[in-house]
């Protein structure tokens, strides 16, 4: 009996996915005494995907240089914990296992694993493929439709009315939402005292950033404190 042909398009962010898989398992080593428990947790949930015959998986890793975005900013991702100092050999091991199984592996110079990720999944969907991201980056939720979830560490799918549900905005409303509570995992700030309620409730009222600001600026957004932040923060 023929294979089944792949429909569903499966994008897993490498790092994100050996980073999770280090701190998820405790520290174990091979009879060379390499860590290997990065490598073994990222096997354990690549397989689960690689039993699905109507699953194409893809996997994408960063470059080893920098990206457009520490031209754009300085202090992008400044602020991040040191990696463990046994990590990078198991991601390079993780690398040589995804080669090894005849899985595509991606990476671009100068764009990150969720840059390709986010081109895949819009190629993939005008294709007709359903499909499913596997990443720890929040900013896939602006990708999110009827045909593309994100996998979440329970595997459940995220959708737009899980956003929704949670976040109180829309898929479309996304890339303003993050704009206003900004990315403490990437060191990008947001609007100074917007938290994640009050942007919430501001795009709910105003429908985008561009609204927002615009009634700022004629007076008209209230309370008055949240406009003197809104437009604090923009001069900044």
């Amino acid at each position: 009996m023929p294979a089944a042909s792949p429909t569903t398009i499966v994008l897993i962010d490498g790092h994100a996915l050996a980073y999770r898989s280090y701190f998820a398992l405790p520290p174990m080593s091979n009879s060379r005494g390499e860590a290997t428990h990065a490598v073994l947790g990222f096997m354990r949930i690549l397989s689960r995907f690689m039993k699905v015959r109507s699953n194409q998986v893809i996997v994408m890793f960063d470059p080893p240089v920098k990206t457009f975005r520490h031209q754009e900013f300085e202090g992008y991702k400044s602020g991040r914990a040191e990696t463990p100092a046994d990590l990078p050999t198991q991601i390079n091991r993780v690398r040589e296992v995804v080669d090894a199984l005849g899985l595509p592996r991606l990476e671009m110079p100068g764009y990150e694993a969720d840059d390709v990720i986010a081109t895949l999944s819009v190629m993939a969907q005008r294709a007709g493929h359903p499909v499913r991201i596997l990443t720890s980056d929040r900013d896939a939720y602006q990708l999110l439709s009827g045909d593309v979830r994100v996998v979440s560490s329970d595997f459940s799918l995220v959708g737009p009315a899980e956003i929704e549900a949670k976040y109180g905005v829309t898929v479309a409303q996304w890339v303003d939402y993050r704009a206003l509570t900004g990315d403490a995992s990437d060191n990008i700030p947001g609007a100074k005292g917007i938290g994640p309620k009050t942007a919430s409730k501001l795009l709910q009222d105003y429908g985008s950033l561009e609204s927002i600001y615009a009634a700022a600026k004629a007076g008209t957004l209230e309370p008055k404190g949240t406009r003197e932040k809104l437009l604090v923060s923009e001069e900044a």
